[in-house]
């Protein structure tokens, strides 16, 4: 389990976890008032894109991920 950090942290602690257990079906839980599931910008991550690298992650597939706290004045419905 990894609580709070900033989303620096967020896909590289996904990472390591799928990691050190292949194959397992993991669930991540993010609060925050925003989906941050932004596409890359020119090819880089950046805070607002680490839930997007995990969800594109082949290793995440059949794993679970929910949102608490998101805002919707400040989200776009194409991340919904």
């Amino acid at each position: 389990m990894a609580l709070g950090g900033s989303n620096d942290q967020s896909y590289p602690n996904v990472s390591a976890l799928m990691h050190s257990y292949p194959g397992e079906r993991i669930a991540v839980i993010n609060l925050d008032s925003h989906f941050d599931v932004r596409p890359l910008v020119e090819g880089k991550a950046h805070s607002g894109s680490p839930f997007r690298l995990m969800l594109e992650d082949p290793r995440f597939a059949d794993s679970i991920f929910v949102e608490f706290g998101v805002k919707g004045s400040t989200c776009s419905n194409s991340h919904a």
